[in-house]
């Protein structure tokens, strides 16, 4: 199986409001930069340039967005979508509960910054 292949097959085994938040995430990856890299690792999607960008999970009663290296993010670049991994050197993350809403234009400008940047985890 291939890792896309994989990743659409993780994606199908979750609950919907699960899986349409990381679809969303995927699409908007790959909207900002077609040509990144889908590789699983972890038992979890995460998405590559040069080296890995961000990875997305479905936990019990919440989904993560990671940025593996966000807190590199300049101070002008932070977000208010970022909501945890605060007590990490090097990740931030946007965890999402059923329900809640994400502005998927802030989204994306998040996304564009990490890889405008090059803001890659080691």
């Amino acid at each position: 199986m291939t890792n896309p292949e994989q990743i659409d097959k993780y994606i199908s085994e979750l609950p919907k409001w699960q899986a349409d938040l990381i679809s969303m995430f995927r699409k908007l990856l790959l909207e900002v930069k077609p040509d990144l890299k889908e590789e699983w690792k972890w038992n979890t999607p995460v998405w590559s340039g040069n080296k890995m960008i961000a990875a997305a999970c479905g936990f019990k009663t919440h989904v993560k967005l990671n940025f593996l290296n966000g807190a590199k993010f300049a101070d002008k670049d932070k977000s208010k979508l970022l909501n945890s991994g605060f007590d990490s050197k090097n990740h931030r993350g946007i965890d999402l509960k059923e329900g809640d809403k994400i502005d998927e234009a802030e989204l994306k400008k998040l996304i564009q910054i990490a890889v405008d940047a090059e803001i890659y985890a080691n």
